[in-house]
């Protein structure tokens, strides 16, 4: 390339962590301190995708898996529970299970990952988890209170931010379930991908690829090995899948007699 031809400023440009980028920084810092154990399955959910199929206006497959595993942890306590530090080390167990699932929102011209909380799923018609999802894809991003404190929190400095976050994950079991979840569910099936692995600070993270037309699909469960080993992981995989072929293909059923 001869002198004239090379570009006049070869410097890049600094930018600044957005709102975005810094909960998310907070968040995997406090990820990669927990020790993960992974187990997958891959599976056949012919039975559920006929149901859903029949349905005019089916429940989206995010209300289904949530409930799902929300279900099997009742049967599998450890999904509900979560390792605390302090003031010593102890497993707390919630009542109930809280899933948080990402809602990606604009704010301020930039695509914001927050967090969207589902109270019980287990007990909830998967009709109202859909109304809830949608309120939180819908609803204006400051009027959702949850959203307004995740934004609060990317605006202070890194290690208040990493204070705070301390305080929810690890100082009080029941906190740390109202506020941050006991699972998490996300996945990339619509975009044609999935998630291979991710660094959550929560006790377990559920995730699964694309359904194939005749059902075939694999879950993958992310889980935290101080609370639960890969065996444990593989048995409530196995429920999950009886639990959407049977369980919610029911749920489903029952929503066409209506």
């Amino acid at each position: 390339m001869s002198a004239d031809a090379r570009p006049s400023n070869r410097r890049g440009r600094w930018i600044g962590l957005s709102v975005s980028r810094r909960l998310v920084t907070v968040m995997l810092n406090h990820g990669r301190k927990v020790p993960h154990c992974a187990a997958s399955t891959a599976c056949n959910l012919a039975p559920l995708v006929a149901a859903r199929s029949a349905l005019p206006r089916p429940p989206t497959w995010t209300a289904l898996f949530m409930k799902a595993y929300a279900v099997v942890g009742q049967t599998y306590p450890w999904i509900r529970q979560t390792y605390i530090p302090f003031p010593v080390p102890h497993i707390y167990e919630h009542p109930n299970s809280e899933a948080s699932t990402p809602i990606e929102r604009k704010w301020r011209g930039e695509r914001v990952l927050f967090v969207g909380k589902i109270f019980a799923p287990e007990r909830s018609p998967l009709r109202a988890i859909d109304e809830r999802l949608l309120y939180y894809k819908r609803q204006p991003v400051w009027e959702i209170s949850y959203f307004r404190e995740l934004i609060c929190l990317g605006h202070l400095p890194g290690p208040l931010a990493s204070l705070l976050m301390s305080m929810y994950l690890y100082w009080n079991g029941n906190l740390r379930a109202r506020r941050c979840g006991t699972f998490a569910f996300t996945t990339l099936a619509g975009y044609g991908a999935e998630s291979e692995w991710t660094l959550m600070p929560l006790t377990s993270f559920l995730t699964t690829s694309p359904i194939l037309p005749d059902g075939s699909i694999t879950l993958r469960l992310i889980g935290d090995h101080r609370v639960a080993d890969g065996r444990t992981a593989a048995r409530a995989l196995r429920e999950l899948v009886r639990c959407l072929n049977e369980d919610m293909r029911l749920e489903l059923e029952g929503m066409a007699d209506v």
